[in-house]
């Protein structure tokens, strides 16, 4: 007879394979409630019940609570799993071109981005504030917008003799095109795509216009002095 530790290897084997499958079986649950409630948001509900994401994932109530020890935890997921598809997103050449294609461009691309983001707004506005991971994932949307904006409207930012000009005209043109801004935009002011798309490329070519040297002649109104 064997001595018991010659078995070790092989039922340790067994172990591994079973501890494998579970992990697997895991891990496909957990993403097929996190792409659930991805569907059920972007279907329109604003907070997706437990009963709803599950039915819409084909596992059970108890199933999700086995993964997710609550409902917002699981929105959480599913908001970073989008947050984080949206930053890895391809972005298009548009630094070159005179100032209208190049706001054009930007507004185009950013506000389809915004537009995908929308559904899943109103529920990271507070989540954000209870994970850190959530609030790291919008920190970096808003530092990547940033870095965008600088990039493709280089030349007007450099135009502006003070770095503290540059700098704040910089935060002026991300707080007009801060993704919460679009939804304000569609939502708050019940605008259409277009519409809000207009609003953001006015509101640019205004602020970006001004760092133009103005070659206009200004007429003073005349002073009349009254008896």
């Amino acid at each position: 007879m064997p001595a018991p530790e010659a078995l070790v290897p092989g039922f340790l084997h067994v172990l591994d394979g079973e501890t494998d499958g579970r992990r697997r079986r895991t891990l496909r649950t957990n993403a097929a409630l996190v792409e659930a409630t991805i569907r059920l948001f972007r279907a329109g509900a604003t907070s997706p019940t437990a009963n709803a994401v599950a039915r819409e994932a084909a596992v059970s109530a108890r199933s999700l609570f086995a993964h997710f020890a609550d409902v917002p935890l699981l929105y959480q997921a599913a908001i970073k799993r989008v947050l984080d598809d949206m930053l890895a997103g391809d972005w298009p050449e548009i630094r070159r071109g005179d100032l209208v294609q190049r706001i054009e461009g930007f507004v185009n691309h950013h506000a389809q981005a915004c537009e995908q983001w929308l559904p899943f707004q109103r529920a990271a506005a507070t989540l954000r504030y209870e994970y850190a991971d959530l609030w790291q994932g919008c920190q970096s949307a808003r530092d990547q917008l940033r870095e965008r904006l600088r990039t493709v409207f280089a030349a007007e930012l450099a135009r502006l003799d003070d770095e503290e000009e540059a700098c704040m005209l910089l935060d002026a043109l991300c707080t007009l095109l801060d993704w919460d801004a679009w939804g304000k935009l569609r939502h708050d002011r019940d605008l259409t795509v277009e519409r809000a798309r207009a609003v953001w490329k006015s509101g640019l070519s205004r602020l970006l216009d001004a760092t133009e040297p103005s070659t206009r002649l200004v007429e003073v109104p005349r002073l009349v002095a009254v008896n």
